[in-house]
């Protein structure tokens, strides 16, 4: 049984990060980190869905063929899910050639094969306008090099139950299962 605080799918994603011929080397850090990249990927599902919603009509192009056609290879290659998921973070990070219609619709086609429910509304959850507030506020803080201010405004998010790291592409939130 995996401990509370936990979510199944995360055990899931961990599974998948591992060829099923290899031996998984099961540890709580290694769920941890599965559960947070499950979440991160959600975060990219919510935003890729909020920022398309006035795009209209997705379109194919070569580059969603491509990537699907990377997709398929890896599932296909004696299922190397570690490898679909490398596609899959890699289209989550393209910049220029995909809009983010394109990605949402990609990412869905791709839970068809991963089961990770990243469909699901419960899991694209929108942050609180009072959190968005405290992250501007808490991203000037930084700016201006105030960390006393930048780690107040943190501990307030912490208490909210929304949780902010400061990454190199920029600060990343989720929302902290309770």
């Amino acid at each position: 049984m995996i401990e509370e605080g936990y979510d199944p799918l995360a055990f899931r994603y961990l599974c998948l990060t591992a060829h099923y011929r290899s031996e998984l080397v099961f540890t709580w850090e290694s769920l941890s980190a599965a559960q947070k990249a499950l979440f991160t990927l959600r975060e990219h599902m919510r935003r890729f869905k909020e920022n398309s919603e006035g795009e209209g009509e997705v379109k194919e192009t070569a580059k969603t063929d491509e990537y699907r056609r990377a997709f398929l290879e890896a599932v296909n290659d004696d299922l190397n899910m570690p490898k679909a998921l490398t596609v899959v973070w890699k289209l989550v990070r393209e910049e220029k050639d995909l809009s983010d219609g394109e990605k949402y619709r990609l990412l869905l086609e791709f839970d068809k094969v991963l089961a990770l429910d990243l469909e699901k509304e419960e899991f694209l959850e929108k942050l609180p306008e009072e959190a968005e507030i405290l992250i501007r506020k808490r991203e000037e803080a930084r700016k201006a090099k105030d960390w006393a201010t930048a780690d107040k405004l943190r501990e307030q998010l912490r208490a909210m139950g929304v949780i902010v790291e400061d990454t190199p592409q920029g600060v990343k939130w989720r929302i902290e299962k309770r």
